[in-house]
């Protein structure tokens, strides 16, 4: 993974923001090599203090989307799914949960190997005639 990047400016002035910052694979595991399993964004809390006389509103984040599709069609990959914040912290209201707005997992194809092939002979023909010149001979080789 790469290093982490600088946090984002907070979203709000007050009344409970949020920041985030990123990273990146930078080698996606091949054959049978380990998964990256971390988060890939980091979430924070920022500006908590409260609005002068506004209502307090709790942050909500979305339900988890579907997984992606595997990154490989056989062998070991990796899938993900992302969700994010619906509604930030308004007034002093609590702020979202730390947590990961992208996760990802192992995912497992079907095996990358495919049905061996071997080659067979095939049952041996009938000899043809012994020839010599273009004419059909009994003796003398051909």
């Amino acid at each position: 993974l790469s290093d982490w990047s600088g946090w984002s400016p907070c979203s709000k002035t007050c009344s409970g923001g949020s920041r985030s910052r990123r990273r990146d694979i930078k080698v996606h595991a091949k054959g049978h090599g380990r998964q990256c399993e971390s988060n890939l964004q980091e979430l924070d809390a920022c500006n908590e203090k409260p609005c002068t006389g506004a209502v307090p509103l709790d942050c909500k984040w979305s339900d988890w989307a579907d997984w992606s599709e595997c990154t490989t069609t056989c062998g070991l990959g990796q899938h993900r799914r992302h969700r994010s914040i619906v509604m930030e912290a308004q007034n002093g209201g609590r702020a979202c949960e730390d947590g990961s707005s992208i996760e990802m997992a192992s995912c497992e194809m079907q095996s990358c190997t495919s049905r061996a092939e071997v080659c067979e002979w095939a049952t041996w023909g009938s000899w043809t005639d012994c020839q010599r010149r273009g004419a059909t001979v009994t003796c003398g080789g051909g």
